[in-house]
C-alpha cells in the first residue's frame, strides 16, 4: 500500500497518493467522525458541480455587472439629490412617485454615460470621499512637519550616493535618496499627497492604536484631483461632438495627473526620517523609518503603502483638521502653503483655543515656517539691505494665498503691546526691529467647532481624577485677547 507523503499539497499528490490519505484519515478517526467527513465532502461536491455550472457562471457575471453599474451610478445620484432639498425631506415612496425622481435619475444617468467610466475588467475601487468636506482629520508629527520647513536652496548631495542628508533645528535627520532628482527638498505636490495620505491612514485607523495597524491607504484620483483644482471629471456639453472632445481631453487630464501622482509618489517614498519619536516618559526614544514603502496606481485609485514603522508612529502621533482648501494651493509657492498649514495646525490646537490664539501667531514663527524665505542673517551675509523685498513682501503674498484658495477671509499684523493693528500698506515704514516684533491675526473659513469636544474631554478627565482620587489639575490658558479692528468684523462675518 502507497504511503501519502506530509510534505505535498493535496492537488500535487497523485491518485496512490490521496487514496492512502484517505485510508489514513479513516484509520484515525471513529465510524461516527468518518461517517459525519464524508458527509461533509459529499456535500461540498455538491456545490462545487453548482459554483461551476454553465448556468451559475452566466448568473454570476449578470450579477456582477449589475453590482458593476450600481457602484458607478449610487454615488452620482447622491449627489443629485444633494442637489434637491426638497427632494431629502420626502420618505423613499413618496419620493420614487413624484415627478421629481424621474428627473434626478435622468440628470444621474446623463453623468454617468458622460463620465467615460472605466471598462469592465478594470480596477473599481469603493473608497470614501475624504476631499467633499471643508476640513477632515489628519494625523500629523514631527516628521511631516519638519519635512515642511526644508529647502533644497544650498544642498548637496553626495557625489557617489546620490544621497542628501539634511539635520533638522531639533536635531533629527531627513535622509533623501537621489536628492537631485527631486523638484526642490520636497515638491508642494508631494507635500499634498503626505497630507491626504495621513487623512486617509487617519480615517482607517484607530488614534493611538498600538496593535492591528492598516498601513494601507486608497486614495480616490478624480475626486483628488478635483480637490486640488483640476477638472478631470468630463463637464456636460450640448452636442455629442463637443462632449466626445470633452471627454478625450479630460482622459489627457486623468493621465497627466497620474503621471504627476507616481512622481511624487515616488519622491516621498525615498525619504527616511530619524530622530526622537517619544513625548513624556517616552522622550528620547529613537525611531528611522522610511515613509511610503511601496505605491500603486489602478484603475482611478491610487494605493500608498506606509512602512509599517511609520504607520504606526503616526497613529501614535497627533490628530489635527486638515482643510481641503490647502490642496488648491498653487504647486509653485511653497510658502503660501506652507504658512497655511502652520495657520490650520495652530488654529486646531486645544491649547490655543482655550487661551484665544488660535487666530494669532507671531511674525517670527511665520517667517520660520516658510521654507523659501530667507532670514535676516542669510541677506545681510549676502550683503543686501532690501529686506522688506526678500521677507516682509513674501509674507504678504503668501498670507494673501492663503485669502484667495479660501483658508482664511482676511489677516492683518498687530502690535501685541498697544493692539495697534496695520495693513501691508501702512507697515511698510517700520524698522525690522519693530516689524519682526508684531504679530498676525487672521479669520478662518469654516473653521469646524470644537468647543463641545474640548469640554467632554475636560470632563472626562475630572472624572477620571475623581475616580482615582486624585487633584484635578486647572485648565492653563489666558483670557482672550483683544484682537483690535480684525476681532470686530469677525463678529459681523
Amino acid at each position: 500500500m502507497a504511503e501519502f507523503p506530509t510534505h505535498k499539497r493535496l492537488k500535487d499528490m497523485t491518485d496512490e497518493e490521496l487514496q492512502a490519505f484517505r485510508d489514513e484519515l479513516q484509520r484515525r478517526a471513529t465510524p461516527e467522525e468518518w461517517a459525519a467527513f464524508r458527509e461533509f465532502a459529499g456535500l461540498m461536491a455538491d456545490f462545487a458541480t453548482f459554483w461551476n455550472s454553465d448556468e451559475t457562471k452566466a448568473a454570476r457575471g449578470a450579477a456582477s455587472q449589475i453590482f458593476e453599474g450600481l457602484r458607478d451610478f449610487v454615488p452620482i445620484l447622491l449627489e443629485e439629490l444633494e442637489k434637491e432639498p426638497d427632494a431629502a425631506q420626502m420618505d423613499v415612496t413618496e419620493l420614487v412617485q413624484s415627478p421629481k425622481w424621474e428627473e434626478i435619475v435622468n440628470r444621474a444617468t446623463a453623468r454617468l454615460e458622460a463620465g467615460d467610466k472605466q471598462k469592465l475588467g478594470d480596477v473599481k475601487t469603493i473608497t470614501k470621499n475624504l476631499f467633499a468636506d471643508a476640513y477632515a482629520p489628519m494625523l500629523d508629527g514631527t516628521a511631516s512637519n519638519e519635512l515642511l520647513k526644508i529647502t533644497a536652496k544650498g544642498r548637496r548631495a553626495d557625489s557617489f550616493t546620490g544621497t542628501a542628508v539634511i539635520t533638522t533645528a531639533n536635531g533629527n535627520k531627513i535622509t533623501i535618496e537621489k536628492f537631485d532628482e527631486l523638484q526642490g527638498a520636497l515638491s508642494v505636490s508631494a507635500h499634498k499627497l503626505l497630507a491626504a495620505s495621513l487623512t486617509y491612514l487617519a480615517d482607517t485607523n484607530f488614534f493611538r492604536s498600538k496593535t492591528g495597524i492598516n498601513p494601507t491607504v486608497e486614495i480616490p484620483i478624480i475626486e483628488y484631483g478635483e480637490a486640488n483644482g483640476i477638472q478631470l471629471t468630463p463637464r456636460i456639453m450640448d452636442t455629442p461632438e463637443a462632449q466626445d472632445e470633452e471627454n478625450r481631453l479630460a482622459d489627457g487630464r486623468i493621465k497627466e495627473f497620474k503621471k504627476a501622482l507616481r512622481r511624487d509618489a515616488h519622491d516621498v517614498s525615498s525619504i527616511v526620517w530619524s530622530g526622537e519619536a517619544g513625548k513624556g516618559r517616552k522622550k528620547g526614544d529613537y525611531i528611522e523609518m522610511r515613509l511610503f514603502s511601496a505605491h500603486s496606481i489602478r484603475g482611478n485609485i491610487l494605493r500608498i503603502n506606509f512602512d509599517i514603522d511609520a504607520a504606526t508612529y503616526f497613529v501614535n502621533a497627533y490628530i489635527t483638521q486638515s482643510p481641503v482648501a490647502l490642496y488648491r494651493h498653487d504647486n509653485r509657492k511653497p510658502n503660501a502653503y506652507a504658512i497655511g498649514r502652520k495657520i490650520s495646525y495652530h488654529n486646531a490646537l486645544d491649547q490655543n483655543r482655550a487661551a484665544g490664539t488660535e487666530c494669532t501667531l507671531s511674525v517670527k514663527k511665520l517667517l520660520e515656517a516658510a521654507p523659501e524665505i530667507p532670514t535676516l542673517e542669510a541677506i545681510e551675509a549676502r550683503k543686501q539691505r532690501n529686506w522688506k523685498d526678500k521677507i516682509k513682501k513674501p509674507l504678504e503674498s503668501a498670507l494673501d494665498e492663503n485669502i484667495r484658495v479660501g483658508l482664511i477671509s482676511k489677516w492683518e499684523y498687530r502690535d501685541s503691546s498697544t493692539g495697534e493693528t496695520f495693513t501691508a500698506e501702512t507697515s511698510k515704514n517700520m524698522t525690522w526691529a519693530r516689524f519682526s516684533a508684531l504679530v498676525v491675526d487672521w479669520v478662518m473659513i469654516d473653521a469646524p467647532e470644537q468647543t463641545e469636544r474640548r469640554e467632554a474631554k475636560a470632563e472626562a478627565a475630572r472624572l477620571a481624577a475623581i475616580e482615582a482620587d486624585k487633584p484635578v489639575k486647572k485648565k492653563r490658558g489666558r483670557p482672550r485677547k483683544n484682537r483690535g479692528a480684525i476681532e470686530e468684523q469677525k463678529g459681523g462675518d
